[in-house]
């Protein structure tokens, strides 16, 4: 289970949007690990692909 960071923090004009960029990217960082051991893992990389985007998360390697 992964909790997606609530909108208002994750606009890029928000004063918490580093804090919470960093955050996530933690986060994604074990949701990667454990995803790659899922039967189900690309697809579970695929429904984090929005959330990845709107953080600029994108450089995250998911093929760890």
């Amino acid at each position: 289970m992964v909790v997606e960071p609530p909108a208002e923090l994750t606009r890029r004009d928000s004063p918490y949007y580093s804090l919470t960029r960093r955050l996530f990217g933690k986060e994604l960082r074990r949701v990667i690990e454990f995803a790659s051991l899922a039967v189900n893992g690309p697809e579970a990389m695929g429904k984090l692909l929005y959330l990845r985007d709107r953080l600029n998360l994108l450089d995250i390697n998911t093929e760890e």
